[in-house]
């Protein structure tokens, strides 16, 4: 089963296009080269997307946006810092998350992306390292964050030993993608594969899972 996953946005006729939608507004605003779902794509989101650069808060978040739907849920990558900072008080609870399959919590710490993902059906918390380091204190604020909504939380340390490790130093953010989007597809973490090609001219990956 192949899965291409473009990075959403197109900047000129020289970009590949993809089956989702820029917002319709102009930008004036800086070296803002174009906002999609919301999210500001900069030159240095462009930079991101080549060689071994690590991806930038803005291509997680607005590719992330681009999987939710009704039963998909996502916290920016911005929230983790800021419950740390400001506690509950200074954050929102999800409304309707019992409604919900899954609640993705995309994070970085310098040099390197990560993945917590609530299952909501089993009321399990995971967090998904391509590079296998398991961080406690992360679990243990975000499983605080999801009893705050009356939900009772368990670890699956089984999905977390499903997720394949990364292939190199740069491929952080790639493989948090695609752990993500093989959930959503009801794929199986053990069979992924990640091969993709990484470019600025391209503006997109390719990722293949479950051959």
């Amino acid at each position: 089963m192949a899965l291409y996953l473009k990075i959403p946005f197109k900047i000129d006729k020289d970009y590949s296009y993809i089956n989702f939608e820029d917002d319709d507004d102009d930008d004036d605003d800086g070296d803002v080269i174009k906002r999609v779902a919301g999210y500001e794509i900069r030159a240095e989101d462009l930079t991101s997307l080549e060689g071994t650069n690590w991806l930038t808060d803005q291509i997680i978040n607005a590719t992330f946006q681009n999987l939710c739907t009704s039963k998909i849920f996502f916290k920016d990558t911005f929230f983790l810092e800021t419950l740390k900072r400001k506690g509950m008080e200074g954050v929102q609870k999800i409304k309707d998350i019992s409604t919900l399959d899954y609640v993705f919590f995309p994070y970085h710490i310098p040099g390197h992306w990560s993945l917590v993902v609530f299952d909501v059906r089993r009321t399990t918390v995971s967090l998904l390292d391509p590079m296998k380091n398991i961080d406690s204190d992360i679990l243990h604020t975000i499983g605080k964050y999801l009893r705050a909504h009356g939900l009772k939380v368990s670890r699956n340390k089984g999905l977390e030993k499903e997720a394949p490790a990364q292939n190199s130093s740069g491929d952080c953010g790639v493989f948090v993608i695609a752990y993500a989007h093989v959930l959503v597809d009801g794929g199986s973490l053990k069979e992924l594969k990640v091969c993709y090609t990484k470019t600025k001219e391209m503006g997109y990956f390719s990722l293949i899972h479950n051959q």
